[in-house]
């Protein structure tokens, strides 16, 4: 079975460097234009004169910024960067096949959307001059800045280890808490998804098809819930949004709403046109494929496809009037690529209009984004967190971080303030000390293990003027995070803080520290907000 999956990937392989497909080329007299998945790349046919610094940002910044070369070290382009995007270009490199691993239903999907063209779009010439450019100019390696010294313990905080546990060693794949009925949701890689009350006592589990990612509790009458399919990068659409009845009691599944979903991470649920029934829209992350699509309700359990990005990386979006004109929007942040937050300006009748408010680096590891008021001027700045390390560029990025960026009112965003994080994955901003301004909690998924003083789980407390001073756990170490909820777990007046861990490590990990968090580390670690007991 192992060697005809070997062989069907190199013949699949093979046919699509060397099968030329029929629409793929067209152009004018001095440009080529060639259709590489969605992108449309129109190339000069002479490019002799043109050295390895022209001929990059003619290739490079067709289908996302310009990446420069100094934001990563020589070796990560030689290795890791560079193959992969010849790939793109229809460079065949032998000791690479991106097929490797996958089924022969990924392989139809990948061919059919033309990830990789059927022949080179760039002579071997002019690759080899992309090749040496990137790796002459990137320095052999980059000086970091020094990290943000982080007080050790959480005044603020009781740290809190709850009863819940599992019997075997899974890792939490969502973690969302419900004011109303005060109950946790937390689901998991072995596909669970357990109800718990707000001290983190377990109450039921109800099993799923695959590992649930997002929820959304409705009142009284169960809740929507969204399973990945596969944890694991594919493009297979195995994910599902599906409704449950009675989800306090773990009723069925009553209904699969929309299945067929490539990878499915986040969803959020609105009136997005005229008539009164809620629409959903989806961020199907996918890996080579994907998409961003509003799903039109139709009624009866019936939805419409829309989508408003054709590109895999979509991480979350938040629909909210962003342009206060009276009609619902939609804000989403993309990865995997083409990274940007984009707007999709509501028209009226179900059509929406793109536009890009920020737009990063394809390296910078785009993770997540909120939309809140920093500086009080009633309009919505953003909160972005960058710091995704799992692609083929694993290395300590003096990028990745917290930034928040203010509006000017029309919607134009600037970045006022960052704070650096290594493997920064997601940030809460909230009043959590009841000063008047904004605290922030974050987690770095992919934090620096391998030496001192990761920061994992760092409190910015706000001093105003944009001045934050750091916490972080009395044991920085016991576990890792990937998901994060807040909110007033035990109804005392204050916002607390929960951590779901996730140990499972696509990238440098002691082996020590695996072990102790196999052997220890809490599934759910709550951090209970002090403030009120103290003014009690």
């Amino acid at each position: 079975m192992i060697e005809r999956r070997i062989l069907l990937s190199l013949i699949l392989f093979t046919f699509f460097i060397n099968c030329k497909s029929k629409k793929e080329e067209s152009g004018s007299d001095k440009t080529i234009e060639y259709v590489v998945g969605t992108d449309t790349l129109v190339i000069p046919k002479e490019t002799k004169t043109l050295d390895g610094k022209q001929l990059s940002m003619i290739y490079c910044q067709q289908c996302h910024t310009y990446p420069d070369p100094a934001f990563l070290e020589k070796d990560v382009w030689e290795k890791g960067i560079l193959p992969r995007m010849g790939l793109r270009l229809g460079i065949d490199h032998q000791e690479l096949n991106p097929l490797n691993g996958l089924s022969f239903k990924e392989m139809e999907i990948i061919y059919a959307a033309r990830i990789f063209p059927t022949k080179p779009l760039i002579s071997k010439e002019d690759w080899n001059k992309i090749v040496k450019y990137y790796t002459t100019q990137a320095p052999d390696s980059i000086a970091h800045p020094e990290k943000r010294d982080a007080k050790s313990g959480l005044k603020s905080f009781n740290v809190i280890i709850p009863k819940f546990n599992y019997t075997e060693p899974v890792d939490v794949s969502l973690l969302k808490f419900d004011s109303l009925s005060s109950t946790f949701y937390v689901g998991d890689s072995d596909k669970k998804l357990s109800i718990l009350n707000n001290k983190g006592e377990h109450i039921n589990t109800l099993e799923t098809k695959s590992p649930a990612v997002d929820i959304e509790v409705r009142n009284g009458e169960g809740f929507y819930v969204l399973n990945i399919g596969n944890l694991s990068p594919t493009d297979l659409p195995t994910g599902l949004f599906s409704t449950v009845i009675n989800g306090k009691k773990f009723g069925s599944l009553s209904r699969v709403l929309l299945g067929g979903l490539k990878r499915p991470v986040d969803f959020s649920i609105g009136k997005l046109n005229e008539d009164t029934l809620p629409d959903i829209v989806v961020s199907s992350f996918g890996f080579y494929t994907g998409s961003l699509s509003w799903y039109e309700n139709k009624g009866v359990d019936t939805y419409k496809e829309h989508v408003l990005r054709a590109k895999p990386g979509a991480q979350k979006t938040i629909i909210k009037d962003l342009n206060n004109d009276g009609l619902i929007d939609i804000v989403a942040l993309m990865s995997q690529g083409d990274e940007g937050i984009f707007a999709y300006y509501n028209q009226g009748s179900g059509k929406f209009k793109e536009e890009n408010l920020l737009r990063f680096s394809p390296i910078n590891g785009s993770n997540y984004f909120d939309l809140v008021d920093f500086n009080k001027d009633g309009f919505l700045d953003i909160l972005y967190v960058n710091g995704d390390n799992a692609d083929y560029s694993y290395s300590l990025k003096s990028y990745h971080g917290i930034s928040i960026y203010l509006n000017d009112g029309k919607n134009n965003f600037q970045r006022k303030w960052f704070y650096p994080l290594y493997g920064a994955s997601k940030a809460i901003a909230s009043d959590f000390d009841k000063d008047g301004d904004l605290d922030i909690a974050a987690i770095a998924f992919f934090a620096d293990f391998e030496h001192d003083n990761p920061l994992p789980f760092v409190y910015l407390k706000n001093e105003g003027e944009y001045n934050f001073v750091a916490s972080t756990l009395e044991d920085p170490l016991i576990g890792r995070w990937l998901t994060m909820e807040s909110g007033d777990f035990d109804k005392d007046g204050d916002e607390d803080i929960a951590l779901g861990k996730y140990i499972t490590s696509p990238s440098p990990v002691p082996i020590e520290l695996l072990k102790k968090w196999r052997e220890s580390s809490p599934y759910i670690l709550i951090l209970d907000n002090k403030l009120k007991r103290k003014s009690n």
